[in-house]
């Protein structure tokens, strides 16, 4: 006997490819397995997975609440490894062409995302992956990857992914101070001090000033093309509070024209405090904050092809597809945003490798 919510499914789809509607492909999340973690993370996971591939716009995902009253009215288990003839005959209930299924384990620190993509119409695991993780903060990163894979927009995921060789390298330690022939100084106030005699970059800027956005830093004066992994390390930060909000900045900036990756070490208090984040625009939002009780370390942008990766200290923050032509200027700044907060940080240690390198300007 047919239950009556398959029933009120199945009746939905027949009146769909009745009348010749044109729908996204349907995928259906099964809940994954929680293994030597809480059992509550492998639902997460699922449910975060669900509202990713809903982000990117590829597919009508299924949502949880229909899946699990069907899965519970046809005797299915909801969550935990199913082979591959189970899931087709989930998908076919469900009227989706895809099914996710998979487990995270926790070994130590380290997490691991199982997944199986199995096609409904053939029963063919379509891709299996493995992701892992340092620590819980990376979950939602993890899963972010896993989403961009289902979703056929890479096949690729890695821990911290490294450009295969390029024909130009370049690399700056400031020995001989700021090099003019590859660095513009940019700066918007007087109050910055700029020292480059000790084999490294240090700006500084005393109490003062006004609430309004100030900054100071180098522009590399080449065109990067292709390809590319820019790295910048920084070290020595101070930052004395005076008043207003704190919103002290140290940034590795791409541009791409009207697009902006930034990766920023920041002190905002509606971050959390001291963290690291990707500012992406377009959209224009901070993402991917996670904090740290650091006073430097190594801020790094990643382009492989369409998708743009910020790291701080190897740890991945965010990665965003952004249909972008050459990154006409990367930037390493400092900024004083809406305070008259004392800050200094020192820069040192610049590396690029790219695809190609346009002419100085």
């Amino acid at each position: 006997m047919v239950k009556p919510l398959c029933v009120m499914i199945q009746m939905i789809i027949s009146v769909s490819t009745a009348f010749g509607a044109q729908t996204a492909e349907k995928i259906a999340v099964l809940d994954f397995k929680s293994l030597l973690a809480p059992e509550q993370l492998g639902i997460a996971v699922a449910e975060i997975l669900r509202t990713e591939l809903g982000a990117i716009g590829n597919h009508t995902v299924i949502e949880r609440g229909m899946l699990k009253q069907l899965l519970e009215e046809q005797a299915f288990q909801s969550s935990g490894t199913v082979d591959s003839e189970t899931a087709v005959k989930i998908g076919k209930l469900v009227g989706a062409n895809m099914v996710v299924a998979g487990s995270i384990i926790k070994t130590g620190d380290v997490y691991t995302i199982n997944s199986r993509f199995i096609e409904v119409e053939t029963g063919i695991v379509k891709i299996g992956k493995n992701i892992r993780g340092q620590g819980e903060n990376q979950i939602s990163n993890m899963v972010h990857q896993l989403a961009f894979m289902i979703a056929g927009k890479t096949d690729t995921v890695e821990t911290v992914p490294v450009v295969p060789a390029s024909p130009v390298v370049y690399r700056d330690d400031f020995a001989s101070g700021i090099d003019e022939s590859y660095w513009k100084m940019e700066t918007n106030s007087g109050r910055y001090e700029v020292d480059d005699n000790g084999q490294s970059v240090r700006f500084s800027k005393n109490f003062g000033g006004d609430y309004a956005f100030q900054y100071i830093g180098l522009t590399f004066q080449r065109e990067v093309r292709g390809d590319f992994d820019a790295r910048i390390d920084f070290r020595d930060v101070r930052i004395a509070q005076a008043d207003g909000s704190p919103g002290n900045q140290i940034e590795l900036k791409a541009s791409f024209g009207d697009k902006l990756f930034i990766v920023v070490f920041s002190d905002e208090p509606w971050l959390g405090g001291t963290n690291c984040h990707v500012w992406a625009a377009p959209p224009g939002i901070a993402s991917g904050t996670q904090n740290f009780r650091a006073d430097g370390g190594t801020l790094r942008i990643v382009r492989k092809g369409p998708y743009l990766s910020g790291y701080f200290n190897n740890t991945l923050i965010f990665t965003s597809q952004m249909d972008a032509g050459p990154a006409v200027n990367l930037a390493i700044n400092l900024n004083n945003n809406g305070t008259k907060d004392a800050t200094s940080v020192t820069f040192d240690n610049f590396y690029l490798s790219c695809g190609e390198m346009g002419s100085g300007r």
